[in-house]
């Protein structure tokens, strides 16, 4: 399995290791691939838009979805 984003190989483990289900998981990343990650992992997520132009790219991948 890869494991680079938007694989969600990374979120997964991660919730497995500390015993929390996908649905009571939210995942807040800084870029496209951060928030597909967690689509794929079954979680909610929040974009943070901490650079110029973030907050619109992270914006049009949630109207993607």
């Amino acid at each position: 399995m890869p494991l680079m984003k938007p694989s969600p190989a990374m979120v997964s483990m991660a919730l497995q290791a500390h015993g929390v289900p996908p649905e009571n998981a939210v995942f807040v990343g800084d870029s496209v691939t951060d928030i597909e990650a967690a689509r794929a992992a079954c979680t909610m997520s929040i974009g943070y838009a901490n650079k110029p132009g973030k907050a619109e790219r992270l914006g049009a991948r949630r109207l993607r979805a």
